[in-house]
């Protein structure tokens, strides 16, 4: 997402803050462990989702110098925000969608293998177009898509692959491929975090 856009546009801003604000509540909730289910069971969002998300934040905004200057308010919420989102990838959809459970950069053939993450989108409505619905929710002959934004630290596999194997490496770096391959290159967490998602 260039930094003009997050400039430029108050509602990417929005989309941005909105989810900065909601791992905070996220977090809160976890640690007070108040989700409390009829059988006194205590549910938690993914810790995962939210450590991920509070990772973001704090690499965006670190705990300042005391020699730092002070940074305008309104300056300093931007540049959060373009940090963050340089965090991010961001894909428009505008297929039809129902409910679904996102598990992002599952393998082919387990499911469960995706990392979990704390996904976020803004629906947007067309009104030039009328013939079709795209992504749906407005009501008939209504054209939608959605904004999304998910995190991009599964993409630093392949960089790490590529880094090391040159033209050898694949042109997809899936989940089980990179398993075996940090396994047999002695690549872990400790070597390298950035192909890792975060602890929990």
């Amino acid at each position: 997402m260039p930094d003009k856009i997050i400039k430029d546009c108050d509602v990417v801003q929005e989309m941005i803050e909105v989810k900065c604000l909601a791992e905070m509540v996220l977090h809160q909730l976890n640690a007070s462990k108040q989700l409390i289910t009829k059988e006194q069971k205590v549910l938690q969002v993914h810790p995962i989702c939210v450590a991920a998300q509070n990772k973001q934040l704090f690499l965006a905004n670190p705990l300042p110098e005391p020699s730092d200057n002070e940074e305008p308010c309104e300056a300093k919420r931007l540049r959060v925000l373009q940090d963050v989102a340089a965090q991010n990838w961001f894909s428009f959809t505008c297929w039809a969608n129902n409910n679904h459970v996102d598990v992002f950069d599952k393998g082919k053939d387990d499911y469960r293998k995706g990392v979990p993450a704390l996904e976020n989108k803004i629906v947007l409505w067309d009104t030039s177009i009328t013939d079709q619905c795209g992504r749906g929710g407005f009501g008939p002959n209504t054209h939608a898509f959605a904004l999304l934004d998910w995190p991009n630290h599964v993409s630093h596999r392949r960089q790490l692959v590529v880094e090391r194997e040159g033209p050898n490496a694949p042109p997809v770096v899936g989940q089980a491929y990179f398993e075996a391959w940090a396994a047999n290159n002695g690549v872990t967490r400790a070597t390298d975090p950035r192909a890792f998602p975060p602890d929990a």
